[in-house]
C-alpha cells in the first residue's frame, strides 16, 4: 500500500469558489487533470471530519468551486501524468477563512515517464498550487500527521531561523512568501544550517522555496 504525505497551508481569506477558480488558473500550464470531487464533513465511519466517501465526476476546478460553495467543504482529486497516483486537495471553511490541504501518495512523487523525471512533476506542482492559493506559507515533511490541520506560520519561521526546518528528513518542501523574512536572513540561515541536499530558490510569484526532493 502506498504511503501518503500531508501538506499544510496557512488558511486564506477567500471564498471556496473564488479560491478553486484561482487554483485552476494557476495549474493551467501544468500537465494534470481534475477528474472527481466529493464532499468533506462528519458523515464518516469514525465520525471525525474528513472525506465522506462519495465521489462525483468533475472536469475542472471551476466546476469544483461551484459544488464546493454549495457543500461548504470539498475534496478535489487531481490526476498527474501517467503512471502517477492521484493527489487529493482539500478545501474547507473555518469561520471566515478557507483552509487548504494536500494528500500526496508516494506514487505521485517518484513516478517517471518520457516527459517527467522522478519528482519533477511534484516540484512543479507544489509551487504552482501554493502560488494560486495566495497562502503565506506551506509545509510538507514527515512531521505532518493531522490531515485537516492548519500551518502555524510563526512556529515555522522560528524553526527556519534556528535551523531545525532545514534538517527535515527524508523528504520536505516548504514555501514562504518573500515579505515574511528578508532575503539576506534566509540566505544566511540556509548557508549555515541546510544539509547539502536542501535546494533553495526564489519563485517568480514571490515565494522562497526550500526542498530536498531529489
Amino acid at each position: 500500500m502506498a504511503t501518503h504525505s500531508i501538506v499544510h497551508f496557512e488558511p486564506v481569506d477567500a471564498n471556496l469558489d473564488e479560491l478553486l477558480a484561482s487554483v485552476g488558473r494557476g495549474l493551467a500550464h501544468l500537465d494534470h487533470e481534475v477528474d472527481a470531487i466529493g464532499p468533506l464533513g462528519y458523515d464518516t465511519e469514525c465520525g471525525d471530519f474528513g472525506f465522506e466517501g462519495r465521489l462525483e465526476e468533475c472536469a475542472c476546478f471551476d466546476e469544483a468551486g461551484k459544488k464546493g460553495a454549495d457543500w461548504g467543504a470539498i475534496a478535489v482529486r487531481i490526476a498527474p501524468p501517467e503512471p502517477g497516483d492521484y493527489v487529493y486537495s482539500y478545501f474547507w471553511r473555518v469561520e471566515s477563512a478557507t483552509c487548504i490541504g494536500l494528500e500526496i501518495p508516494s506514487g505521485a512523487i517518484w513516478f517517471e515517464n518520457d516527459d517527467w523525471p522522478k519528482v519533477a512533476w511534484l516540484r512543479s506542482f507544489l509551487p504552482s498550487f501554493v502560488s494560486a492559493t495566495s497562502t503565506r506559507a506551506s509545509a510538507y515533511d514527515n512531521t505532518r500527521t493531522e490531515m485537516f490541520g492548519a500551518l502555524d506560520v510563526p512556529t515555522m519561521l522560528d524553526r527556519l531561523k534556528n535551523g531545525d526546518l532545514l534538517n527535515s528528513a527524508p523528504i520536505s518542501h516548504y514555501t514562504i512568501q518573500t515579505n515574511l523574512i528578508p532575503m539576506t536572513k534566509i540566505q544566511s540561515t540556509v548557508n549555515e544550517h541546510a544539509l547539502p541536499r536542501m535546494n533553495f530558490s526564489v519563485s517568480t510569484t514571490g515565494y522562497y522555496v526550500l526542498d530536498n526532493l531529489h
